[in-house]
Parts: C-alpha cells; sequence; structure tokens
C-alpha cells in the first residue's frame, strides 16, 4: 500500500539533532531501554543478552558505546 500521511498507523520515524551540552544521551538511552525491558518482566540475565546481541541494534549501540559494565550497572547486576 502507497503511504498515506493521513493513515495515523503508518509508520514513521524522525531523526533528531542531539544537543552538544555535554548530556551523555547514549546512557540514557540505555537506562530507557532498561526499564522498558524491566516492566515487560524480563530478567536481568535476559536483558543482558540482548545489550550483547547486534541484532538489537540501539541495545547493542549502548553496549559497544558504553560496555559491559555500565550495562550491568544500570540493569542492577
Amino acid at each position: 500500500k502507497e503511504f498515506d500521511p493521513e493513515d495515523p498507523l503508518q509508520p514513521s520515524a524522525m531523526m533528531f539533532p542531539m544537543p552538544d551540552d555535554g548530556e551523555d544521551y547514549i546512557a540514557e538511552m540505555g537506562r530507557v531501554f532498561v526499564g522498558e525491558m524491566r516492566r515487560m518482566g524480563w530478567s536481568a540475565e535476559r536483558i543482558l543478552r540482548t545489550f550483547r546481541q547486534p541484532f538489537y541494534q540501539g541495545p547493542h549501540l549502548v553496549y559497544r558505546q558504553k560496555g559491559e559494565a555500565f550495562v550491568q550497572l544500570v540493569i542492577g547486576n
């Protein structure tokens, strides 16, 4: 089906520039991912496995840039 800008269920993506004010957005993104996974009832082990897998691009970006120790700290291991 062709894109319909009036369709409320049409997926869309937006990119936002990150301000250069020293804020650590990668760390915050990691905390948000962990919070969402916790709310879904995932165990700490499952969350860490997800961050380690390149298939999950967002969590894996956090894992690559911040390291496993950071991810474990956020998870609460």
